[in-house]
């Protein structure tokens, strides 16, 4: 009786807890996206920051009520990747330009532990050494080599076949939710390096859209790993109804 209880009162809490975080995402990401004689830079980076932390909250919930078995440890891998991406952004949003190195080091570590999340096989490693050395011999090319741009070359190789492997069609692991968000990821990511490299309107466009872009996807990972934990510690009637 004591555990039927239990049981009742953690399926409730969860049901609350759903709705109110995409609820906050969703006001977050409106906040950060008011003009900026209404939120400025500094605020923004502040709110920004403030959504990744509501992740790293709602995902230390479902690891505690659901994560701690031994059949949700592969997606466990989810986690870890959320909360590394916790650290990174601390340094890339939270703390500027200045700490950008370490920030897309994280983000590297990141994508490589969804790698083994998503299990690429030994044809997804070798794509991804392509794509980095036709990266690298391009910025080579146009003298466009650092420190920091060949971390994000790194990332992005890594992040596009995250993306092919989550996508196809054997790959039934990944839910529809993790697809989702990984795509939106990497999109987040391509905006990035276009506002880097575009000048004028399109560069300022491009930009914009990268937390229209980041924020989802954070949302739909961290969704994604909450359903996956709860149904495979049987509470599939409990994802249903949220």
């Amino acid at each position: 009786m004591h555990r039927m209880r239990k049981h009742t009162t953690e399926n409730r809490i969860t049901r609350i807890i759903v709705p109110i975080y995409i609820a906050i995402e969703i006001g977050l990401l409106i906040a950060i996206k008011l003009p900026e004689r209404m939120v400025n830079s500094r605020a923004a980076n502040a709110l920004m920051y403030l959504s990744i932390v509501c992740n790293a909250l709602f995902m230390l919930y479902f690891f505690l009520m659901y994560g701690k078995k031994n059949d949700t440890r592969h997606e466990n891998l989810i986690a870890l990747a959320l909360y590394i991406t916790l650290v990174a952004d601390l340094f890339l949003t939270y703390l500027g330009r200045d700490y950008a190195i370490p920030g897309v080091l994280c983000f590297c570590l990141v994508e490589t532990v969804y790698a083994f999340y998503l299990k690429s096989p030994l044809g997804s490693v070798i794509l991804r050494a392509g794509i980095f050395v036709l990266l690298f011999a391009a910025a080579a090319l146009t003298k466009n080599l650092s420190v920091l741009n060949i971390l994000a070359l790194v990332n992005i190789s890594i992040l596009a076949v995250n993306v092919f492997d989550a996508w196809k069609a054997k790959r039934m692991k990944a839910t529809i939710l993790f697809r989702v968000g990984i795509t939106l990821f990497f999109l987040c990511d391509l905006c990035v390096g276009l506002s880097d490299l575009l000048d004028g309107d399109l560069g300022s466009v491009t930009a914009s859209l990268i937390w229209v872009f980041y924020m989802p996807s954070q949302v739909l990972i961290a969704l994604s790993y909450a359903f996956v934990t709860m149904r495979r510690t049987g509470r599939e009637k409990e994802c249903s109804r949220i």
